[in-house]
């Protein structure tokens, strides 16, 4: 009897041993968050995500060692920084962008152009603020386009001619005119985008193909300089491009083949020309009759051609020979003979 009471009490001493070291560590457990520590020692760092930066003060952009030229709209030079200070007024406005070769390249030329004054390329563009702080630079295209805005065809065709928007920029900083409190405006860093190869302020696609140029070299090409007047920004850059295989321009002599490894380097005019407003509107009709076979054919001119309608009489009641007699700009002539002034 003694000894089976030994053995009881033996067989629960070992049990409680056994079950003394998971009593302990389900004490110091910590349910919520495991704690894991790396092989080296090293707690990991938490990578905090990084606030987005905004519009600066104006004074913390354009400092006092600004070089300022104002004209259709300021150009500050900072150090080797070009800023544009673009009011609200110009924002949404036409702008036509025409390029030329101010120093032509070496071995560049194809026997009818490229000379020093050749037109490389011209465009439309227009400065639109975007969301985000963003200044959108859009390429516009009129090759359909519908002037009544109070039909229905004008917002068909402004629905299907979205204009594509080529370059964007940060706004570095809102900018107020002192004279004037309520006219604001934006600036804008494009030195990158001047100093880089784009068809905006560079070669069209077909004068590359024109003249056999190939790959663009930012190392080997810099800005000259930036200058603003009163209707218009001159932009002059050097850019240096390698040669191409390029098929050429249809219908023109390309530029001869130079050796492996030909270098072209150019200096190359913008002109940014701010455009009207409000667009030139259409030519009023305006009628000029020539009498033939006693019928006035009365030709109405527009700006995009020449619509013939033939009748007997001007809508306004006089004859053909009468009407132009009366609007002729020489006064008037012979109502029996033909107009002289026919077009």
């Amino acid at each position: 009897m003694h000894s089976k009471q030994n053995h009881v009490w033996k067989l629960l001493l070992f049990t409680i041993i056994g079950a003394a070291p998971n009593l302990g560590f389900a004490q110091n457990r910590n349910p919520t968050q495991p704690t894991t520590t790396p092989a080296n020692g090293t707690i990991p760092s938490v990578s905090m995500p990084t606030p987005r930066s905004g519009p600066k003060p104006y004074k913390d952009v354009i400092t006092d060692k600004a070089i300022t030229d104002e004209g259709l709209f300021k150009v500050h030079k900072v150090d080797d920084k070009y800023y544009f200070e673009i009011p609200d007024s110009l924002l949404s406005r036409d702008i036509l962008v025409v390029n030329r070769i101010s120093k032509a390249a070496a071995g560049m030329r194809n026997f009818f152009f490229g000379y020093a004054g050749d037109q490389i390329g011209n465009n439309v563009i227009r400065f639109d603020k975007g969301p985000s702080n963003k200044i959108f630079l859009k390429k516009m295209s009129y090759d359909e386009m519908s002037r009544d805005s109070s039909l229905p065809m004008y917002h068909a065709v402004m629905n299907s001619n979205m204009q594509p928007i080529v370059a964007s920029f940060d706004i570095a900083a809102f900018a107020r005119d002192s004279s004037n409190p309520r006219n604001t405006g934006v600036v804008i860093d494009v030195t990158s985008y001047i100093g880089s190869d784009n068809d905006v302020l560079n070669f069209a696609p077909n004068a590359k193909n024109l003249f056999r140029i190939g790959s663009f070299q930012a190392d080997k090409s810099y800005i000259v300089g930036v200058r603003s007047y009163p209707i218009n920004v001159e932009i002059k850059t050097v850019k240096t491009y390698t040669q191409g295989g390029g098929p050429g321009f249809p219908g023109l002599p390309v530029a001869p083949q130079q050796a492996s490894g030909a270098i072209y380097t150019v200096e190359l005019n913008s002109s940014l020309v701010i455009l009207p407003k409000y667009p030139a509107k259409l030519a009023v009709h305006w009628w000029r009759c020539v009498r033939q076979a006693n019928v006035a054919r009365c030709r109405a001119s527009s700006r995009w051609g020449i619509r013939v309608r033939s009748r007997e009489r001007h809508p306004s009641g006089q004859q053909g020979s009468e009407f132009c007699a009366e609007f002729c700009p020489s006064g008037g002539h012979d109502r029996s003979g033909p107009c002289p002034h026919r077009p």
